[in-house]
């Protein structure tokens, strides 16, 4: 068993065959916002948050924070429908499309379109969720936890 600290937290992992941890993840679409004057957004699909920021960098970091805000409030209120509010369909249907082509891209090496000027309006990606020991302090209130 290893302790790992967590945001204040100290965390302890069991190695073998005990049991299997599964690590989940959010999809996140990030692309260039017009409606906030070009700022980049980073939207978790399965939670219908977003982030924004300067850089698609900055955008993940801010929506890393408002999914952790997000868990430790529906903790506190024991209400699971504040977690499962995914975003509307078609943000999901670009982000499919996205990750495709971002597969096929890393696959075949052609990494940006061929027309591509600049960097791509969208990116897929993923925000993995604060771990189980992480969400279990936030229960028990012990810290606040960063994952």
């Amino acid at each position: 068993m290893t302790d790992e600290k967590v945001g204040g937290c100290v965390s302890q992992h069991h190695k073998g065959d005990e049991f299997e941890i599964i690590e989940l993840s959010l999809r996140v679409l990030v692309y260039r916002d017009e409606d906030e004057n070009g700022k980049w957004a980073a939207l978790a699909l399965e939670m219908d948050l977003r982030g924004y920021g300067d850089d698609p960098d900055a955008a993940l970091n801010e929506l890393r924070e408002a999914v952790e805000a997000q868990v430790s409030f529906a903790l506190f209120n024991n209400d699971p429908s504040m977690i499962n509010f995914p975003a509307e369909k078609k943000y999901f249907e670009v982000f499919d499309k996205v990750h495709s082509k971002s597969i096929s891209a890393i696959i075949f090496g052609d990494m940006a379109p061929a027309n591509a000027s600049g960097p791509p309006d969208y990116y897929a990606r993923s925000l993995k969720i604060p771990d189980p020991h992480v969400i279990a302090a936030m229960k028990a209130g012990d810290c606040w936890a960063h994952a």
